[in-house]
């Protein structure tokens, strides 16, 4: 693109004429002494000679070489490039012009010190590295930057919040739910004692209703396309309502002796008992046997006890209790 232009200085007998050539090849119309060209380009570049002649002879210069320098041009420019954290990062451009060519890179229209290769490699990506990549090329005849390549940097899933340990009720809902963060998308596989659970692929597993089988140990592995982590494990407790499995026996006594009632109940603890009489609660009377003693003939009536968790609560059936007076003389 720039003026290139020869000289010739030959003295002779006059008058002078003057023909350029180009590689050995005349040059139309370049007869004069100073041969322009105004805007070099890369087929002009060659070995130009003059042949200097007058009426008794002609001479041809010795060669001078024009060389036609190419600022640069990006060929091939870098590609965008997605990767893990952690991992190598490559970018490279291709460019031609003329040598030497020289390169810096830059992140975000920043330079990046020391980055002036046609290549640029990032040996462990982090999130910092992520943004906008390009490089510069020039060499003395001029500049040209290439289009921008993306450095996206993937991270791997982190637990934010692990599942929290849960207590259920036979028949009630469970739910366990775990926050977790890293590059989308994410996946969920929930596992009950290291077994994975079918279809359990979100952040929440509602387990419903609940069963005595379903107590164990629940965990989730959050996974993406850089890698996967597995939360802490949470306990599922299933609690069960009581049930009675032995009731209060009838019970007669004598005046003046004592009357002992005794309920066999199983259930998840803790198991709570409120005796009744005649079904209104007995003060006090929280244990799993009622004792009354002395008997007395107003203690006569029928005994039941509520035992209670916080699944529910039971009602045993009622037992009487009979109370016999000893024989008096009354007339």
């Amino acid at each position: 693109g720039d003026l290139a232009t020869f000289d010739v200085v030959a003295i002779g007998d006059g008058p002078l004429s003057y023909q350029w050539r180009k590689d050995g090849i005349d040059i139309p119309g370049a007869t004069d002494a100073t041969l322009q060209i105004p805007e070099a380009g890369p087929e002009d570049a060659g070995s130009y000679t003059v042949v200097v002649s007058d009426d008794c002879d002609a001479v041809e210069s010795a060669p001078a070489i024009l060389t036609v320098r190419v600022a640069p041009t990006i060929t091939d420019p870098p590609d965008d490039v997605t990767v893990c954290e952690g991992s190598p990062a490559t970018f490279t451009v291709t460019a031609t012009g003329s040598m030497p060519l020289s390169y810096q890179w830059r992140l975000d229209g920043i330079d990046i010190p020391g980055a002036t290769g046609p290549s640029y490699s990032i040996e462990s990506v982090t999130p910092g590295d992520a943004g906008s990549y390009t490089v510069v090329v020039s060499n003395d005849c001029g500049s040209v930057e290439s289009a921008a390549a993306i450095l996206t940097v993937r991270v791997g899933p982190v637990i934010v919040t692990p599942p929290a340990p849960v207590e259920a009720c036979v028949g009630a809902t469970a739910t366990f739910t775990v926050t977790a963060e890293g590059s989308a998308p994410l996946l969920y596989q929930w596992r009950k004692d290291g077994v994975p659970i079918a279809g359990a692929t979100m952040a929440m597993l509602t387990i419903d209703p609940v069963t005595e089988g379903d107590a164990g140990l629940y965990d989730v592995v959050v996974s993406n396309d850089c890698n996967s982590v597995t939360s802490a494990a949470a306990a599922l407790t299933v609690l069960v309502a009581p049930t009675i499995v032995t009731p209060p026996a009838p019970v007669a006594a004598c005046v003046g002796d004592d009357a002992v009632f005794t309920v066999v109940a199983e259930g998840s603890p803790p198991l709570l008992y409120q005796w009744r009489k005649d079904g209104v609660p007995i003060p006090n009377e929280t244990m799993a046997t009622l004792t009354i003693d002395p008997v007395t003939p107003g203690d006569a009536g029928v005994y039941d006890v509520v035992v209670t968790n916080e699944c529910g609560s039971v009602t045993s059936a009622g037992a009487t209790l009979t109370v016999l007076v000893a024989p008096m003389i009354t007339s």
